[in-house]
């Protein structure tokens, strides 16, 4: 199934899978697991983690997963993206990775102050 380009698989961390037609193939990975099995050359993962220091989305994510999935960035066959809040926390989780800086306002449930410009960080692994 992963040496077909004309699926995109999304997953999410509950495991659930929903798949459309598109191309070229872009895996959302909820962990470890999935990108080893997953894992090819042409492969893209983009991860979402938890913004660190935010609160809501009722699982653990210590600092230590960033590292995990830093590393994992590092080694894997296929790209990666990740989008995390620009703090030092991430820019050290990251270092080595190729990091861009991006503003962005959030306009859902914000208010006032809440849709200042808040920096993010997108990174790569190629």
């Amino acid at each position: 199934m992963t040496t077909k380009r004309e699926r995109l698989k999304l997953f999410n961390n509950s495991g659930d899978q929903d798949m459309v037609q598109a191309a070229p193939m872009v895996q959302w990975v909820g962990g470890k697991r999935r990108v080893a099995r997953y894992d090819r050359p042409h492969s893209l993962f983009y991860l979402d983690p938890p913004y660190w220091g935010t609160e809501g989305y009722g699982v653990a994510f210590g600092l230590e997963q960033y590292d995990l999935m830093a590393e994992l960035m590092g080694t894997m066959k296929g790209k990666a993206v990740v989008s995390v809040n620009d703090i030092p926390e991430m820019r050290k989780a990251f270092k080595g990775h190729s990091m861009k800086r991006v503003s962005i306002s959030y306009s859902v449930g914000a208010s006032g102050s809440g849709r200042e410009p808040k920096g993010e960080l997108i990174i790569t692994n190629f």
